[in-house]
């Protein structure tokens, strides 16, 4: 019975840490769906076109800095749990640091290669228009993306796997809440078109 109550424990523990990080994946996920209806519903379907190819790529940088973030989760877990947070500290800054630097890199290469990025895709000018507007805001919150997937791996390496539920959720708030002003142009803001999703977004 002690050994079914041990495990028990164990699991309702992982299942209290697990949930908020399925809320945040959820949240994010919501967010790009919430960007597609708002865009198809007020901007067209040219406009959806090109920031879909344009969402494609910046999914594929998001795919790539997370997986490397879980290995940052990872060491900053087992420092946290040996308590030894001289290393903790170490980890949690080298990974700030190497997600920023990176973050500014990738930023740079993709304003210098924005041309030849999309050369990738067979698209009408009127939607190659479109993807490179909202490539060329969307990447510059790239530095700002990848800072922000250093700091929920930290956190959630230390056992606040809520904290990064509750900024994406009130990121889903704040950028639902520009859409709906920035992109049919409702008072002081004007009608930004895909530009505005852009700069709700970033």
């Amino acid at each position: 019975m002690r050994l079914y109550d041990k495990y028990k424990k164990i699991l309702f523990g992982i299942i209290i840490l697990a949930l908020p990080a399925i809320g945040e994946t959820s949240l994010n996920t919501l967010l790009g769906m919430a960007d597609t209806l708002m865009i198809s519903h007020f901007i067209g379907t040219d406009a959806l076109a090109g920031v879909g190819f344009t969402n494609q790529i910046v999914m594929m940088l998001i795919f790539i800095f997370t997986s490397f973030n879980i290995g940052a989760t990872a060491l900053v877990s087992r420092n946290y749990g040996k308590q030894d947070y001289n290393a903790l500290n170490k980890i949690a800054g080298q990974t700030v640091v190497i997600n920023g630097c990176l973050g500014i890199i990738i930023t740079t290469l993709g304003m210098l290669f924005k041309e030849q990025i999309f050369n990738i895709y067979d698209l009408s000018p009127e939607v190659r228009e479109i993807a490179l507007t909202y490539f060329v805001i969307i990447i510059v919150s790239g530095i700002f993306m990848f800072l922000s997937f250093s700091f929920a791996a930290i956190l959630r390496g230390s056992g606040d796997t809520k904290t990064p539920m509750y900024i994406t959720g009130f990121a889903n708030l704040f950028c639902g809440y520009l859409h709906l002003w920035a992109l049919p142009g409702v008072g002081p803001f004007p009608q930004m078109g895909p530009a505005g999703a852009a700069l709700s977004t970033t």
